[in-house]
């Protein structure tokens, strides 16, 4: 009985191939003309006129508040309570946080609890994830944000080719990231992307993504920055303009994320095949599933909740007997997890059940619909 794992590495025998040939031109391995084809690439497919790759989606996330505070300066963030540690864990960089439920179907931000928070508080950033790549409710949000005001920053990790109303996913906010992590629609190995509209977001993303330096910007925009320096020309390569980082990706990882373009469209279309399968079979099953507001999307993973903790127990311990991976939602409840636990956050029932009964089971391109059979009969069975 083969294994069913949660992921299956999206790099083939032939990236691996193309990329040893390509190294044996000996050609520059660090940031270079391939970070940059990578960027135009990934803007043109998802629809932006700006992509800064990085060498995570957590460092994604990172430039994003930077760039917002370059912005705004102090933030006062409302962020999901279902999320990942680093969706917030950039505290330096927003005066308060506050934690949003999640809605009861789709698991995303609540956008009734997010309206209470912004009529209390009146954030000046907002921050969706879209939970395991169902797309949160666009419609919502963008309402609020035209009422309210807020910055907008998507957390699209694994919702590659995610769309709301045929509109892609990361190309409704200030700031959009991704990851390129193994096991999403295409990986880099490690490595992620911030996409923006707004060409002042993009050059202090390019400033805060290499120490704060101009280095990467376009002449015209580095000459007029030294200018207003009012340094000795000697220094002008090494004058740095804003408190930047060093999170720069490589042209190993670009030319990789090349090869994985040319067959994204493909995975993700797989991906979407085996959601509305699993779904389909699910609901059968009378199974209570984490549900897309169109049915499907094409998931890195498809979210179920146990009846009670006791029961997510009894699944775990029957898919590992299978040989079947699971895991938990992400890291469930953020107010839970040890580095919030001592804030004070409110009540946050969805995501407290999301916390004590969620879990996750596989979807990826190499599953057949045998594969979710089997998943599913042993679930039901548990």
């Amino acid at each position: 009985m083969k294994p069913i794992r949660l992921a299956e590495n999206t790099i083939t025998e032939a990236d691996l191939g193309d990329l040893c040939a390509w190294l044996r031109t000996n050609p520059r391995l660090t940031q270079g003309d391939l970070v940059r084809a990578f960027e135009e690439t990934w803007a043109k497919w998802l629809g932006v006129k700006y992509a800064v790759m990085v060498n995570s989606g957590s460092s994604a996330l990172l430039l994003a508040y930077a760039a917002l505070r370059e912005r705004l300066g102090v933030l006062d963030v409302a962020a999901p309570a279902v999320a990942w540690p680093t969706s917030l864990s950039p505290l330096g960089f927003y005066n308060s946080l506050h934690l949003v439920d999640a809605s009861k179907h789709s698991w995303d931000i609540d956008p009734e609890a997010l309206d209470r928070i912004c009529q209390r508080y009146d954030p000046n950033v907002v921050t969706v994830v879209d939970v395991l790549g169902v797309p949160a409710n666009r419609d919502a949000l963008m309402k609020l944000r035209t009422e309210y005001g807020f910055c907008l920053i998507e957390d699209g990790c694994g919702a590659h080719g995610a769309a709301w109303n045929g509109q892609k996913v990361g190309t409704f906010g200030d700031l959009s990231c991704f990851s390129f992590y193994y096991g999403h629609a295409m990986s880099t190995i490690e490595g992620g992307v911030v996409c923006t509209n707004d060409p002042r977001h993009h050059r202090n993303l390019l400033k805060l993504r290499s120490h704060g330096w101009a280095v990467d910007l376009n002449a015209k925009d580095r000459a007029e920055l030294f200018a207003l320096a009012n340094e000795d020309a000697f220094r002008e390569r090494f004058t740095f303009y804003v408190p930047g980082f060093n999170v720069r990706s490589t042209d190993l990882n670009a030319h990789i994320g090349l090869s994985q373009m040319k067959r994204l469209d493909d995975n993700i279309a797989l991906r979407l095949k085996n959601d509305r399968y699993y779904r389909t079979r699910l609901r059968v099953q009378g199974m209570q599933i984490q549900e897309p507001a169109d049915g499907a999307s094409p998931t890195i993973a498809v979210g179920i909740l146990a009846q009670s903790t006791e029961h997510r127990r009894r699944i775990g311990t029957a898919l590992a007997a299978a040989d079947i991976e699971c895991r938990p939602i992400g890291g469930g409840n953020m107010a839970r997890q040890p580095f919030l636990r001592r804030g004070t956050w409110g009540d946050l029932p969805m995501a407290d059940r999301i916390h004590d009964c969620g879990f996750q089971v596989p979807n990826h391109p190499e599953l057949t619909s045998e594969d979710i059979d089997r998943v599913i009969s042993t679930l039901v069975g548990a």
